[in-house]
């Protein structure tokens, strides 16, 4: 994977995230007790995630093509944590993991 498919890669899990936390932000409004705050904790974990590669993704333009074996593997275990922490967060609002992989 060349550095421009990479920086497409990321910047489509970062989309596509963002998308999520929205919709699970919204449904959160209707969310109370125990529910309400592992939501939010997963959640705050999630905009963390998404920042970490959103970072990664605004560094790419300045790397040498040397580094970008090690950010692939920073990005996608970002992604991969990403999906896990956003399977967390719609089994607890829906009774179940999906899968999002």
């Amino acid at each position: 994977m060349d550095k421009d498919q990479l920086k497409n890669k990321a910047e489509e899990t970062v989309n596509g995230i963002k998308g999520q936390i929205a919709e699970l932000e919204t449904k959160l409004e209707s969310a109370t007790g125990d529910a309400r705050a592992k939501i939010e904790e997963q959640l705050e974990k999630l905009n963390l995630n998404k920042a970490s590669i959103q970072e990664k993704l605004d560094n790419l333009e300045d790397l040498a093509e040397e580094k970008l074996g090690d950010l692939r593997a920073l990005i996608d275990g970002g992604v991969d944590s990403l999906k896990d922490t956003f399977g967390k967060i719609t089994g607890s609002l829906f009774g179940k993991k999906e899968d999002n992989q």
